[in-house]
């Protein structure tokens, strides 16, 4: 079919063009179909080792600043997965420009690297939220309502005054 690219490779399953061929059913072609789906997925995501290759520098350089005071790798790559489509660190710093700074110089610059602060009081809470799945945080922040508070990206915070609570672990979080 001198087929050269993906693209159009799937035009042509698209067609029912596979199945003509020898050796090819409308199996195959619909096997052909879902891998391309699955391809199209994780386009620029990284495997787990390729992420860590990537992160490894940024923990390093992170640490290495007098004003960090705890590093934490968070979203797809701190809730173990295989496949990371964001890189993300967490990072205590009571400096917002020296952490940003640090990370600009350390990052790799074909990649986005979300770089998310949190003070002592936050951390934790934070850190639950930025390595929980999208379903964990709607269950974590229905939970909070419940008990007059709100769970979200800021961290655990009273809901009335407005104050965030001080958490020192994830367990005080939980």
């Amino acid at each position: 079919l001198s087929i050269t690219t993906l693209g159009e490779l799937e035009y042509a399953c698209r067609e029912n063009r596979l199945v003509g061929l020898s050796g090819f059913g409308e199996k195959t072609q619909a096997n052909v179909l879902a891998e391309l789906d699955r391809l199209r997925s994780v386009r620029g995501a990284l495997r787990r080792d390729q992420a860590r290759s990537l992160l490894d520098p940024i923990e390093r350089a992170l640490w290495a600043v007098d004003e960090v005071a705890q590093v934490e790798l968070v979203g797809d790559f701190g809730r173990g997965e295989e496949i990371v489509r964001e890189l993300a660190v967490l990072v205590e710093c009571d400096d917002e420009a020296v952490g940003l700074a640090e990370l600009e110089r350390a990052k790799p610059r074909e990649r986005a690297v979300a770089l998310h602060l949190a003070d002592a009081e936050t951390f934790a809470a934070k850190l639950v939220w930025l390595t929980s799945s999208a379903g964990h945080e709607v269950a974590l922040s229905a939970r909070a309502r419940e008990r007059g508070l709100r769970f979200d990206a800021e961290g655990l915070v009273d809901a009335e005054q407005g104050v965030p609570l001080a958490c020192e672990s994830e367990e005080d979080v939980y």
